[in-house]
């Protein structure tokens, strides 16, 4: 057997060419399947790294009446629920905020996740280095803090000397008392920083408290013995008592609902979306293993003279496969090696582009990751070479003994198979190309969605202001003031505002809203909305068209009345019988936390504006950034400009900020064009890699398409001589081989757009603005093969209506 493997070694060295061919094209299936693949296994199948992870579940809060699906869940109720609760271990709560980190250089903005005490401990992780939290640190004592390995990396070079240091989190000193290993992105997200005391969430005052404000996420571990039904038993009935309790509390009838960690955390649309990736990279290596069986079976049959040698001098069949076999190996093993080389490049790619993945800044080729690979590549060496192999061994030995004539042609059965082949190749072709224009034909559709303002020649900056120097709305006032001035001032600025729940940038709370007539609604049935505060000039700065009223203005403060303006889809909402935007002036409706609600009048009524290019938000309501019912100072910052680049004013934001409070930092300049791009990162992402796929593949199937019909017209070289000898023209030979070669090729597309149809079910829910069954992404599929594979096949007949009679007979 080392002979056989030796012999194959010298025969696949002895034709560069054809290997290199071989193992490029077998090289690009594995390697994408292997990135993929890499992927999915970063994300899903490594799991997360906690102690028994079947064990955790989190609690969400549901009230579908409210279209409140998978919600968070209020202090108060988070309170309750860990007092009473007996079917857990422990319950923990967290939430995700953006702190102010200062005091080691300029001040910059750091992703914290504020915790319970108890949470990593829950979750059986432990630090890298120093302790973890102390239940005396819960709400009380000196701050504390963890850094994330990542960050410990990237802000203090590993320097283990950072334990026991203060650092300085919007204002408030923190001691640094562990460093954490690495968490999984899906979970925590991007974080930089642990701390604990997830209640004092930046802006929480006690009105949002007292009114049972949701922004915590919550956890635990079930009891030994326990089941997840008996611990929504356990937590239905503590939501009964908590209703009982606190029945005028926004969240009072929302229902808590425990669904197992694991999979709420890595189940989805990520998921679906990559493993369609891995099915659509199986589809290029089909394609890719179809077209080197194709080079296989010509090899083989030319070496029908050797292989008949062998077994006139006694070699049997089984070592003639076995021989084929190894060549077939040793390609798929050089092409695995070219695959992972390719795979690990690709990855690298992704992370330089900040692709939008859960992946954090490595993916690595695990073991597991590696064994898929290796199995891809022993599977398709296997499938590549067992036919011709077993053709191969069946040469008879006259014929191939013999020098010319037939010795060197194929059966009339391996041409059958060469065009199966082809047909499922184009087969294959069709389904990725078809999947490929209808996402980009669905992100064309999402980029041509108007966003309901004037995106060209804005700006947009977070501006967090430190909690401890601006602890309440006089002093943010203060500060909201003088920083419009000295922006509006600089040069090159045309308008400019501050606000919170700025589309594609911010994020923006629901409130509860109704009218103030006699049709309001009890306040804790209240239904939800985004509230986005705003500062003066703020809609004629994104050129958000007025339909009736005012916007805000500078005497639209603290101490003046409530005031208001609704969006157009808020005011049909909220007023259906009234036609007239302009009748809606001077009315009244209750908004917001304070006292069941606060009164406002309604001074505007502002045109619908899209937060999200895939839904609307029908209902919008605005009220004056001086007026907000939270003292969060998580702003962000909108500058229309008529520079080239709006990004150059960012010096100039520096600037006025250096000149006010140098504590705080410019988070994340960027234009408002290139925030919506953004925002449908992940379509756009699909869109690439699946178009990439599709060029693949199709590129493949014309690559085998137009070897199939050469090696055709080079096997039939005397017949078409004879052919033209007997007073055939050009294009009758040209006609003739081109229906034999696109005979397979409209088999395999009729085939194709059935398999498309069906497939495309599984692109709908990353379809927005079409269907499966788009008519134009169908029309461009059949368009794009047709004229490719007639390309393929139009190139060796035309060769072959240039052979003449006497050329065929001396060939």
């Amino acid at each position: 057997m080392l002979r056989d493997l030796l012999f194959a070694c010298r025969m696949v060295r002895r034709s560069p060419a054809f290997t290199a061919v071989a193992v490029l094209t077998l090289g690009l299936g594995i390697g994408a399947n292997t990135a993929i693949f890499s992927l999915i296994d970063a994300i899903f199948l490594h799991g997360l790294p906690f102690a028994r992870p079947a064990e955790l579940v989190n609690i969400q809060n549901d009230f579908k009446e409210r279209n409140i699906i998978a919600g968070p869940v209020s202090i108060t109720k988070f309170e309750h629920f860990r007092d009473n609760q007996s079917t857990l271990t422990g319950l923990a709560a967290d939430t995700f905020s953006t702190r102010t980190l200062s005091g080691h250089g300029d001040p910059v903005q750091v992703n914290t996740i504020q915790m319970s005490s108890n949470e990593f401990d829950l979750l059986g992780v432990r630090p890298l280095s120093g302790r973890l939290f102390r239940p005396d640190e819960e709400s009380a004592g000196e701050h504390v803090a963890l850094l994330s390995a990542e960050y410990w990396d990237r802000a203090f070079q590993r320097n283990a000397a950072v334990v026991g240091q203060v650092i300085t989190l919007d204002g408030v000193a923190h001691t640094v008392v562990g460093i954490m290993p690495p968490m999984p992105v899906a979970y925590f997200g991007g974080v930089d920083l642990y701390t604990t005391r997830p209640e004092e969430f930046p802006g929480m005052t006690p009105e949002l408290r007292a009114r049972g404000f949701s922004f915590l996420r919550l956890m635990g571990r079930v009891k030994p013995g326990l089941t997840a039904a008996q611990v929504q038993a356990n937590f239905a009935a503590l939501e009964a008592t908590y209703l009982r309790d606190n029945g005028t509390k926004a969240d009072a009838e929302w229902h808590p609902t425990v669904v197992d960690l694991v999979a709420n955390t890595l189940g989805g649309q990520l998921q679906s979306t990559l493993w369609l990736l891995l099915g659509a990279v199986g589809f290029v290596l089909l394609i890719a293993t179809s077209n080197v069986a194709n080079l296989l079976l010509v090899r083989f049959a030319a070496r029908r003279r050797e292989i008949s040698v062998r077994l006139s001098l006694g070699a049997n069949r089984q070592r003639v496969i076995r021989l084929c076999l190894f060549e077939s190996l040793l390609i798929s093993v050089l092409a695995a090696l070219v695959g992972v080389i390719g795979a690990r490049l690709a990855l690298k790619v992704l992370i330089h582009l900040n692709a939008p993945l859960p992946i954090g800044q490595t993916v690595s080729l695990s073991w597991l990751v590696l064994a898929f690979t290796a199995g891809i590549a022993f599977t398709t060496g296997f499938a590549i070479g067992l036919y011709p192999a077993i053709q191969a061994s069946g040469t008879n030995l006259v014929d191939g003994l013999l020098e010319g004539g037939r010795a060197n042609t194929m059966s009339r059965g391996q041409h059958a198979f060469r065009r199966v082949l082809i047909g499922g190749q184009v087969a294959l072709s069709c389904a990725l190309l078809m999947g490929a224009f209808l996402i980009i034909a669905s992100v064309r559709h999402l980029q041509q969605v108007a966003p309901g303002f004037a995106p060209h020649g804005v700006l947009a900056a977070g501006v967090n202001l430190p909690s401890s120097r601006y602890p309440s709305r006089v002093e943010l006032g203060v500060f909201e003031r003088r920083f419009l001035e000295a922006i509006r001032h600089a040069p090159g600025v045309s308008d400019a505002s501050l606000g919170i729940g700025v589309p594609f940038v911010g994020f923006s709370f629901g409130s509860p809203y109704s009218r103030a007539d006699g049709k309001f609604v009890p306040y804790a049935r209240r239904p939800l909305a985004p509230v986005r505060f705003v500062s003066s000039h703020y809609f004629s700065t994104l050129g958000i068209p007025l339909k009736a009223g005012r916007q805000f203005i500078d005497d639209d403060r603290l101490e003046s009345a409530r005031v208001v303006i609704l969006s157009e889809g808020a005011a049909r909402t909220l007023f259906p019988e009234v036609a007239d935007s302009t009748a809606l002036l001077g009315e009244h409706i209750l908004i917001g936390a304070t006292n069941q609600g606060e009164n406002a009048e309604i001074v505007g009524i502002a045109a619908d504006v899209r937060s999200n290019l895939q839904a609307t938000t029908p209902v919008d309501f605005y009220r004056p950034l001086a007026q907000q019912t939270s003292n969060s100072s998580n702003w962000t910052l909108v500058v229309r400009t008529s520079l080239a680049d709006p990004t150059t004013l960012t010096s100039a934001i520096r600037a006025a900020l250096r000149s006010i409070d140098p504590d705080v930092p410019v988070v994340n300049p960027t234009t408002m064009e290139t925030a919506i791009e953004r925002s449908i990162g992940s379509q756009r992402l699909l869109m690439a890699l699946l178009g990439v796929f599709a060029g693949l593949a199709l590129t493949l199937a014309v690559v085998g398409i137009y070897g199939v019909v050469a090696y055709s017209v080079s096997q039939r070289r005397t017949e078409i001589g004879v052919r033209m000898a007997l007073g055939a023209v050009p294009r009758e030979i040209v006609g003739l081989v081109m229906r034999q070669g696109l005979t397979p090729v409209l088999v395999g597309l009729v085939v194709g757009i059935l398999v498309a149809a069906e497939l495309g079910r599984f692109l709908e829910s990353q379809l927005v603005g079409l269907s499966r069954f788009d008519p134009l992404s169908f029309a461009l599929t059949v368009t794009s093969l047709l004229a490719a594979s007639l390309a393929a096949c139009w190139i060796p007949s035309w060769r072959a209506s240039r052979i003449g009679p006497s050329m065929a007979l001396r060939g």
